[in-house]
């Protein structure tokens, strides 16, 4: 949800609040009404804010809808331009001449550290899926045999690839939802700020670190403390990478997923100020 979406929900609260307020007040200055006319005022008035409850919610979903469509058109066009790029064709604008793009810088990523990043975890596996496939001789079994095998393979991946992490979430948004708030974003490298790619990381987070996220929103990028754990999983429907490649594609019939655990997380301004005056 944006900063404007929860400022239009608190000033809806604050109206319905004013609302309840005043209706008695108005009533006490006639001492003609009867208790049935407040109770009929009374529920008017929560019809009323029932209604403008729905209106906001119908307008957070829309928000939300499109904030989702632009992720997905940014990651279209991304796709589009790789593919075209491969194929080593140079997008033309409307007079015919190519257009300029700035191809999007990345950090390197390495599987000698492959719990810097989802990106670095995501090579780990794809490797760790070579070397297994190779070992076990997949290409030679059926179908459903090697289907078999590759379950085999991620319920053991996701008990080997786990670790303690440190990254710094260059964050892309923050949605309220229930009990908390969804963070998305990117992992980049703290020295360099680029990301190591374009893998999002999705986070929910609850109770102080919730309300530590909602308090500062103009944190652009978090350092958050915790845990990650490959989930890979055996898509039978998954033979290739695809246009769009989400999940990431490790191998035929594997697909990339990843689960998070946050137990701290501060903001990398205020790190960098603490680090700055220690130095004094």
């Amino acid at each position: 949800m944006t900063s404007a979406t929860r400022t239009i929900r608190r000033a809806a609260v604050a109206m319905a609040c004013m609302l309840g307020v005043l209706a008695p007040m108005g009533a006490a200055q006639n001492q003609n009404i009867t208790v049935n006319d407040l109770r009929r005022e009374n529920d008017a008035l929560r019809q009323k804010i029932d209604q403008m409850a729905s209106q906001l919610d119908q307008s957070t979903q829309k928000v939300d809808e499109l904030e989702t469509r632009i992720r997905q058109l940014t990651a279209q066009v991304e796709a589009l331009r790789t593919e075209l790029a491969n194929q080593g064709i140079k997008p033309r604008g409307t007079s015919g001449q190519p257009i300029v793009v700035d191809e999007p810088s990345f950090a390197k990523v390495s599987a000698d550290d492959p719990y810097s990043s989802p990106e670095a975890l995501l090579l780990t596996l794809q490797q760790d899926y070579e070397r297994t496939a190779t070992e076990q001789r997949w290409a030679a079994m059926s179908d459903q045999r090697q289907m078999r095998m590759i379950s085999d393979w991620a319920r053991g991946a996701s008990r080997r690839f786990r670790s303690r992490i440190t990254w710094h979430l260059d964050v892309n948004a923050v949605r309220d939802v229930q009990n908390g708030v969804v963070v998305i974003g990117n992992v980049i490298e703290p020295a360099s700020g680029l990301p190591y790619g374009s893998q999002e990381v999705t986070l929910e987070l609850t109770g102080s670190l919730a309300r530590k996220v909602l308090e500062t929103p103009e944190t652009e990028v978090w350092r958050i403390s915790g845990a990650v754990a490959a989930a890979p999983r055996m898509n039978a429907e998954r033979t290739e990478q695809g246009f769009f490649n989400v999940p990431a594609f490790i191998g035929p019939y594997a697909e990339f997923v990843l689960t998070t655990r946050v137990n701290s997380l501060t903001p990398v301004s205020d790190e960098m100020a603490s680090e700055d005056g220690s130095q004094r």
